[in-house]
C-alpha cells in the first residue's frame, strides 16, 4: 500500500509540479523573452529593436522614469543575452524533454548574465536600484504572503505575459514582467484576514464542488459513502493550509508536505471508488499516462483556462467557501487532465481508458504548421 501511495505521489508531482513549473518560474523573472507561437516558432530575426522594446516595457512596468536609451547603451551585452534567451525558449517550446532541459539551462544562463550586467548600469535609476536591493533582501515568505493575499493580479500579469509572447508584442512582454516584479518586490504589502476554519467538517461541500468542477454526473451519495476516509483527508488539507497561512518558514514547509500527503490520499481513495464515475476514471487514467511536457504545452497555450480555477481556489480558501474550493480544484484537474478538446491530448482520435497507453495518430505537416489556438481563447 505504501509503495502504491508513493507511486501516485510521484506521478502527480512530476506531472503537475514538474519541469513546466520550473520553466514558467524562470521565464517570469527573465527581463527578456522570445517571439513565438507554441505550435510554431517564428523567425528570430534582428534582435536590437526587440531588446529595446522589452527593456522599455520592463522599465515602465516597474515605474522607472530613467532613460531607456541610455540604459540600453550601457548594457552592451543585452542583444547577445536576448539571442541566447530566444534560442533557449525556442528549445523549451519544442516540448521534447532533452531540448526542454537544454533550453532551461540556456534561459537560466541568460537570466544570470542579465542580472550580472544590470547593477553597474543601475546608478541614476531609482526603481532598478530598489529592485536589485529587494532581490537580495526580500524574504521569500513575504512573496508567498503577497501571492496568497491578492492572487488574481499576479496571475493576470502572467496571463498577459503569455498572450504577449503569442502576439510577438515585446513591449507588453517586458511590461508584464516589470509589473509582476513591481508587485512582488516594490509594492507595499497590505495584509488581509486569511483565517481558515471548519474545513474538516465541510468534506461534503468540498466533494460536491469537486465533482461539479470535474463535470462528474455520477451519484454523489454513493461516492461519498465509498470515500470513508474523506473527512480525514480533508482534515489533513485543513491542517496543511493553516500551517502555510502562518507564514512561518518551518510551518510553511511542513504545511506543503502535509498538503502533498493529503492530495496523495485523496487520489488514492478516489482510485478505489472510481468504478461507475466516468470523469473520475478519465482523471485517474490521465494522471497515470499523460506526459508532463504535454501539460507544459497546455499551460503555455491555454494559460487563462488553467490560471482562472487556480486563482478561484486561492481566493476561496480565506473566504471559507468550501464548495468553491472543491469546484476550483475540480475545474483545475478537468482543464489539465481531461479536456481533450485542447492540446493536452493533441491528435488523439480515440481514447480507450481500459488500455495501458494513449492512442495517437501521426500528425500531418499541415497540422504541425498551424496554430491550434481556439478563437475563444
Amino acid at each position: 500500500r505504501r509503495q502504491r501511495q508513493m507511486c501516485i505521489r510521484d506521478r502527480y508531482q512530476r506531472r503537475v509540479h514538474g519541469d513546466f513549473m520550473k520553466a514558467i518560474a524562470i521565464l517570469f523573472f527573465c527581463l527578456v523573452a522570445i517571439s513565438c507561437y507554441p505550435t510554431g516558432i517564428s523567425s528570430i530575426g534582428i534582435l536590437g529593436d526587440k531588446s529595446y522594446d522589452l527593456l522599455k516595457g520592463f522599465l515602465d512596468g516597474i515605474k522607472e522614469k530613467g532613460d531607456a536609451d541610455k540604459l540600453k547603451r550601457c548594457m552592451t551585452e543585452l542583444d547577445l543575452i536576448v539571442n541566447k534567451l530566444v534560442k533557449g525558449v525556442a528549445l523549451i517550446f519544442t516540448y521534447e524533454e532533452p531540448k526542454v532541459r537544454l533550453g532551461l539551462d540556456m534561459v537560466m544562463e541568460a537570466t544570470t548574465r542579465f542580472l550580472e550586467i544590470l547593477p553597474p548600469c543601475a546608478p541614476g535609476y531609482d526603481q532598478i536600484t530598489k529592485l536589485l536591493k529587494a532581490y537580495r533582501d526580500t524574504d521569500p515568505l513575504l512573496l508567498l504572503r503577497k501571492l496568497l493575499t491578492k492572487p488574481r493580479g499576479y496571475f493576470d500579469n502572467l496571463s498577459l505575459f503569455m498572450e504577449a509572447l503569442k502576439k510577438n508584442n515585446y513591449y507588453v512582454v517586458g511590461l508584464s514582467i516589470g509589473k509582476e516584479n513591481y508587485a512582488l518586490y516594490l509594492e507595499d504589502f497590505v495584509s488581509i484576514d486569511l483565517t481558515l476554519e471548519n474545513l474538516g467538517t465541510d468534506a461534503d461541500d468540498l466533494l460536491k464542488g469537486f465533482m461539479a468542477g470535474l463535470k462528474e454526473t455520477g451519484d454523489f451519495a454513493k461516492l461519498r459513502a465509498c470515500l470513508t476516509q474523506l473527512d480525514k483527508v480533508v482534515s489533513m488539507m485543513k491542517q496543511g493550509i493553516e500551517m502555510i497561512y502562518t507564514f512561518d518558514r518551518t510551518q510553511v514547509v511542513y504545511g506543503f508536505l502535509i498538503l502533498v500527503e493529503a492530495t496523495v490520499g485523496f487520489l488514492e481513495i478516489l482510485e478505489r471508488c472510481q468504478d461507475g464515475y466516468e470523469q473520475i476514471i478519465k482523471l485517474m487514467y490521465a494522471i497515470n499516462n499523460i506526459e508532463r511536457f504535454k501539460i507544459l504545452r497546455k499551460f503555455v497555450e491555454y494559460t487563462r483556462l488553467i490560471f482562472d480555477p487556480l486563482v478561484n481556489f486561492l481566493e476561496a480558501l480565506p473566504k471559507k467557501k468550501y464548495y468553491d474550493v472543491g469546484l476550483a480544484l475540480g475545474q483545475l484537474n478537468y482543464e489539465i487532465f481531461i479536456n481533450v478538446k485542447q492540446v493536452l491530448l493533441n491528435n488523439i482520435t480515440q481514447v480507450d481508458y481500459s488500455l495501458p497507453c494513449l492512442l495517437y495518430t501521426s500528425p500531418s505537416p499541415r497540422d504541425l504548421s498551424t496554430s491550434r489556438m481556439p478563437s475563444s481563447a
